[in-house]
C-alpha cells in the first residue's frame, strides 16, 4: 500500500509521481494522506492522457497570469496597477480553493468567484457595522480582466473553452453627470482663489481636459498662432486611451489669460503650475476647489466636475455629441451619450428642411 500507518499513529504516503520521482510525506489524519495520494495519482493519470493526446497540456494559473500581464505591457501605469491588483486577488482566490492549473478552473468555480465579487462585506476601515455593497462597475472590471486571461488561454490552446462564458456582467445604471450651473460658476470664480489655481480651474472648465492632462500640459503644447493646445503622449505622460491624443481649440477668455501668463510664467515647462514652478498637485487642487465651492454655497465640488461642466454646457448650447466626444477624447461616442439628454429639444430648423421638397 502507498499509505501506511506508523507506530506513532501518523500516516505515511509513499508514491512516485508521473516522472518517477518518489514522494514520502507524513500526515496526522488518514483523510489528508488519502487526499495527497489521490493528487499524485491524478497527476500521473493526467500525464498519461496528455501523452496519448486525450487531454491538453496542463498550464499553471500563475503562468497564465504572467503571460497576460506581459501581453498588456503597453497599458498606462494607472491601468497596469489596477490590473495587477485584480490579478493578485484572483490568484489568492485560486490558492484558497486549491486550484493551481488553468484546466482545473471549472464553471462552478467561476460561479463561486462571481459570488465572492458581488457579496456584501463589512467595511474593513470603519469602526461601525457598515456593510459595503460592491459597485457593478467594479465587479464588471474584475470579470473583464479575469475573463480576458481565460480567453487568452483558449487562444493558446491550453483549454477548450472559458469557464466564464455563462457569467454575464452586471447592469450599470448610468447616472447623469453632475455639473456646475452658470450661477455656480460665477460664484465659484468670484472667490479669493490663488492665481495659479484660479487659472488651472479655468483651464479645466474651458478645455474639458482631465486633471492629469491639464497638470501635464507644457508650453510647447500650446499653439498661440492657431489658438489650439495639443494633448498627446510623451515619455513623461501617458494618455488614457489612443483617442485622448487630440487638439483642443482655446476659448477666447482662456487665450487672453494664457497670453498674460506666458509673459510671466510660473514655470518654463508647465503651463499650469504653482508659484514655485511645480506641477499642480491633485490633492492641493482638490482642497482649494472644495474650499472655494463651500464659500460659494456649492455642495458638491470635484475636479472632474469641470470636465462634466464643459461637456454639459456645450451640449445644452447645441454642439453635436460627436464634436463634444472628440473634444473630450472619448474612446467611444457611447461615453459621450450620457450628456445627450441635455441637447435642446427644439429642432424646428432641421424639420423645416423638408419644406425644400415642393408639394405644389
Amino acid at each position: 500500500m502507498a499509505i501506511k500507518k506508523q507506530k506513532d499513529g501518523r500516516y505515511k504516503v509513499d508514491q512516485r509521481d508521473a516522472f518517477g520521482k518518489r514522494h514520502q510525506r507524513m500526515f496526522e489524519k488518514l483523510t489528508d494522506a488519502r487526499d495527497y495520494e489521490d493528487a499524485i495519482k491524478k497527476e500521473r493519470l493526467d500525464h498519461k492522457l496528455i501523452g496519448a493526446g486525450a487531454r491538453k497540456v496542463r498550464y499553471r494559473i500563475d503562468d497564465a497570469v504572467r503571460d497576460f500581464k506581459a501581453s498588456k505591457a503597453d497599458l498606462t501605469p494607472r491601468t497596469t496597477k489596477r490590473y495587477n491588483y485584480i490579478l493578485d486577488q484572483f490568484e489568492h482566490f485560486c490558492a484558497a480553493v486549491g486550484i493551481a492549473y488553468v484546466n482545473e478552473f471549472s464553471t462552478d468555480l467561476a460561479t463561486e468567484y462571481y459570488g465572492a465579487l458581488i457579496a456584501e462585506k463589512k467595511d474593513p476601515k470603519g469602526s461601525t457595522d457598515r456593510i459595503l455593497k460592491p459597485k457593478p462597475k467594479t465587479v464588471n472590471m474584475y470579470l473583464m480582466v479575469v475573463r480576458a486571461v481565460f480567453n487568452q488561454e483558449v487562444a493558446a490552446g491550453h483549454i477548450a473553452r472559458s469557464p466564464f462564458l455563462h457569467i454575464k456582467p452586471l447592469k450599470i445604471e448610468r447616472k447623469r453627470p453632475d455639473f456646475f450651473s452658470e450661477n455656480e460658476l460665477k460664484r465659484f470664480f468670484a472667490q479669493p482663489i490663488s492665481r495659479p489655481y484660479w487659472l488651472f480651474f479655468l483651464g479645466l472648465l474651458d478645455t474639458g481636459m482631465r486633471f492629469n492632462e491639464a497638470a501635464s500640459l507644457r508650453w510647447e503644447d500650446v499653439d498661440f498662432k492657431k489658438r489650439v493646445l495639443h494633448v498627446h503622449e510623451r515619455s513623461d505622460f501617458d494618455v488614457k486611451t489612443p483617442n485622448a491624443n487630440r487638439t483642443i481649440p482655446i476659448s477666447e477668455r482662456l487665450y487672453e489669460e494664457l497670453e498674460k501668463l506666458r509673459k510671466e510664467p510660473y514655470s518654463e515647462d508647465f503651463v499650469f503650475a504653482t508659484k514655485t514652478g511645480r506641477q499642480i498637485p491633485e490633492r492641493t487642487a482638490l482642497d482649494k476647489c472644495k474650499k472655494a465651492a463651500k464659500k460659494a454655497g456649492i455642495k458638491v465640488a470635484k475636479l472632474h466636475k469641470f470636465r462634466h461642466t464643459f461637456a454639459s454646457h456645450l451640449v445644452q448650447m447645441g454642439v453635436k455629441i460627436q464634436d463634444v466626444s472628440k473634444l473630450l477624447g472619448h474612446s467611444s461616442i457611447k461615453e459621450t451619450e450620457v450628456y445627450a439628454y441635455l441637447a435642446p429639444d427644439g429642432m424646428h430648423l432641421q424639420v423645416n428642411i423638408i419644406c425644400n421638397v415642393k408639394i405644389k
